[in-house]
């Protein structure tokens, strides 16, 4: 396995090798790779992140090897080192942007303690040190190779934008849980006590209390300096200070450095040379794989959140710099380099806000920034066992305190002031999963807690985008002005829901609940007709099915028909077994046919028979003419008996007139794309239409065809234009006429649009 995995790698930097020649050379040339300035500030800040990480890789690799591993804290150490150098190199190279700072990253490490000490305590008890060292590089090794496969495969099938699917709260449960975890290992680091009930006492003990409180001390004064200044120079003059004040101290009190060893000021094992130890994968068959892999789900969670890391902190850099960012050749850049730290130590690495910011503060645009971040590393991996000596245990320990105490602090506390209190809670519940179960376990938790969240919130949300009555929302046909006033009389009598969006259980209940209290309504007229448009809904799960199936049943009870308008083939096949079965349900294509048919039903049953169609002089009469005009206004008219399916006129002809509907139907459709058309308005007898035509002098917007034998008045423009000249008396009863209906179409749509915006 492992030498396949070798293999692979291997192919894979063969792959990039074009890639980073390529990026090197075309940086040089348009990034001015060697400007004096670029080069000064990239320098200071390279050895800026070199100074402030030299102390954090030691604190985790004292963090990783536990005591049954003190042993080799020197080798992990530097394995830490040789990942940084390799790590800020590749991705600096590799890039999107030319000021990235990529390093050994602490939350993963925060949750591999707690796989690498469940895995100690399950080793047997004659395990060699050798075989101990193996299991936890085998860890190593195997969270690190994945994180790269999984970062190098989503990139190149463009993935970048995965971190829209992680919850925000589960992140930040996640990053809330290693910063406890963080200030828990510091803390435990430099009083050698577990933090657990029966050994909280110890930590009181004054030989014991003196270590942690002096680090806490340090920990807790540098998370102020950094959150109350923005400097460059916080953390490694606070951390030289302090230093300063440790030795202070050993010489006024006259401890020499091998008595402040024996108190355990500083750390026993400096006096062991660094040993750099290059993986071969094929040594690590002696590691024991069968307690290894009963970690695989917490493995999984920790590259899992190494691929969310990379891809929040890419966007955080983006945001902050105002720099766009590829997140896909970000994910391949990370997944290079862990590829290639995972044979040199296996110690997960990507991108660092803070670093990045810094550089892009201090006005670098350079790739060189990580190229000296790297060259930093390599100089402290060199004089690896004289940088060791120099820290004081409590220093190494405040750092993971600081570092912990940032976590806890930016979703404890800053989140209280950003976060809905519902996403809030569900932080805090991941923490505490996560302190006292295990990093499995609140991912689990939080994933669920996350998701009834989800359906609780979204339930509360109608799926009901728009809502009217008939009197508000009425087909697209033009009747006669009896008909039009009976209707908005009526029109409460229809219920209409333009549905939209995906209908869950959540959604349905809330859906079937709004529209009993309609029914319910104590306010007349009562409901004769439901209409459900469908139009914008992308689908309904089961729970949905059965409520409208009780709907059905609460429609059968109340006389109210259900009318459904723009149902999908899938939604259709859903509804057709349990709602679509009985005569009270009506389907239609739109939302347009399903109105106009409740329209005929409220007309049929309010009117019983519809009154017989007057002549045109009777209509002419009622709308605009003294009975004394009506003769003198024909004789300008042309008569016109159009058969069902003749076309009046086509889309696009020159506009010449207009006409008035005797008796008959009419329809006007637009024409579309592939053949295809949409119905805009039906018309029927004592109608008008064509006026705006007629005063625009434009080409026809639509085509009108008779959908029934009609009978037609044609008045042209020329006719029109003899109205003017030698009736102005007649001409100005028609602009009048003319004005008010365009009014009263404008006062509908208003009404319309209020009800749209309520």
């Amino acid at each position: 396995m492992f030498a396949v995995s070798q293999k692979f790698s291997k192919v894979l930097q063969i792959n990039y090798i074009f890639e980073i020649s390529y990026i090197l050379m075309n940086s040089t040339r348009s990034q001015a790779l060697f400007d004096p300035q670029q080069v000064f500030l990239s320098l200071i800040t390279g050895l800026i992140v070199g100074i402030s990480e030299i102390s954090v890789c030691l604190s985790l690799a004292i963090l990783v090897f536990s005591e049954r591993l003190a042993g080799y804290v020197p080798s992990g150490f530097s394995a830490i080192l040789l990942c940084g150098v390799i790590a800020s190199g590749v991705v600096a190279v590799l890039s999107s942007s030319s000021n990235i700072v990529a390093v050994p990253q602490d939350v993963p490490l925060a949750i591999l303690t707690v796989i690498t000490a469940t895995i100690l305590a399950q080793m047997p008890s004659e395990a060699t040190e050798q075989e101990l060292w193996l299991s936890v590089t085998a860890v190593l090794f195997l969270t690190t190779f994945l994180t790269g496969i999984c970062c190098s495969v989503l990139g190149l099938l463009k993935f970048g934008n995965l971190t829209r699917f992680m919850p925000y709260p589960v992140v930040g449960g996640f990053l809330a849980g290693s910063g406890w975890l963080l200030l828990k290992g510091g803390i435990e680091m430099m009083s050698g006590v577990g933090l657990t009930g029966s050994h909280l006492l110890t930590l009181a003990e004054p030989s014991i209390f003196g270590h942690w409180f002096s680090g806490a001390v340090f920990g807790v004064v540098l998370f102020w300096l950094t959150r109350r200044y923005d400097h460059w120079s916080i953390v490694p003059g606070t951390l030289i200070a302090f230093i300063g004040l440790f030795y202070l101290a050993f010489w006024l009190t006259h401890t020499s450095l091998e008595q402040a060893r024996e108190q355990g000021w500083l750390l026993k094992t400096i006096s062991q040379g660094v040993q750099l130890r290059l993986l071969n994968p094929l040594t690590l068959s002696q590691a024991n794989w069968s307690i290894i892999f009963q970690q695989a789900g917490n493995i999984a969670s920790i590259v899992l959140l190494s691929i969310v890391g990379v891809l929040l902190s890419a966007s955080g850099i983006e945001l902050a710099t105002r720099r766009d960012i590829d997140l896909n050749q970000e994910l391949q850049a990370v997944g290079v380099a862990n590829l290639l730290t995972s044979f040199s130590g296996g110690f997960i690495s990507f991108h660092q806000l803070n670093y990045s910011i810094l550089a892009d503060n201090l006005k670098v645009n350079s790739r060189l920034v990580g190229i000296f971040t790297a060259i930093a590393y390599g100089i402290a991996l060199m004089l690896g066992s004289s940088v060791i000596a120099i820290f004081p245990k409590p220093i190494l320990g405040g750092m993971l305190v600081f570092l912990g105490l940032g976590l806890l602090v930016e979703w404890l506390y800053d989140a209280w002031f950003k976060l809905p209190k519902s996403d809030y809670l569900s932080v805090v519940l991941i923490l505490i999963v996560i302190g006292t179960v295990g990093f499995l376990q609140g991912v689990a938790v939080g994933l669920v807690v996350t998701v009834i969240l989800f359906v609780i919130n979204y339930s509360r949300i109608s799926v009901a985008k728009h809502r009217f009555s008939g009197a508000t929302r009425q087909s697209n046909v033009a009747r006669s002005p009896a008909q039009t006033q009976l209707l908005q009389q009526q029109g409460e009598r229809i219920y209409i829901l333009e549905l939209e969006g995906f209908i869950f259980f959540g959604t349905a209940n809330n859906l079937l609940e709004q529209i009993q209290r309609r029914i319910e309504s104590p306010l007349p007229p009562s409901l004769d007709f439901l209409v459900l448009d469908f139009r914008l809904v992308r689908g309904i799960d089961s729970s949905a099915v059965l409520s409208f199936a009780k709907l059905g049943q609460i429609a059968q009870k109340n006389n109210l028909t259900l009318v459904f308008t723009h149902l999908s083939t899938a939604i259709r096949k859903r509804l057709q077994k349990e709602v679509i079965t009985s005569n009270d349900c009506q389907i239609f294509p739109d939302l347009d046919r399903g109105l106009e048919w409740c329209e005929d039903r409220l007309l049929q049953f309010h009117l019983k028979v519809l009154p017989e169609v007057s002549n045109l002089e009777k209509q002419l009469s009622k709308l605009f003419l003294t009975p004394e005009q009506v003769p003198a206004f024909i004789s300008y008219l042309e008569f016109l008996e159009v058969p069902e399916g003749h076309v009046i006129f086509e889309q696009e002809e020159p506009s010449n007139g207009l006409y008035f509907l005797e008796t008959g139907q009419i329809s006007v459709f637009l024409r579309l794309s592939k053949g295809q058309s949409k119905r805009l308005r039906t018309y029927n007898s004592e109608t008008i239409l064509g006026e705006m035509g007629l005063y625009q002098n434009t080409h026809r917007s639509a085509s009108v065809i008779a959908d029934k034998s009609s009978n037609l008045y044609y008045l042209s423009n020329q006719a029109f234009a003899k109205i003017e000249a030698e009736n102005p008396a007649l001409a100005l009863a028609f602009h009048r006429y003319i004005v008010i209906l365009i009014a009263e179409r404008l006062r509908y749509r208003e009404t319309e649009l209020r009800s749209l915006l309520e």
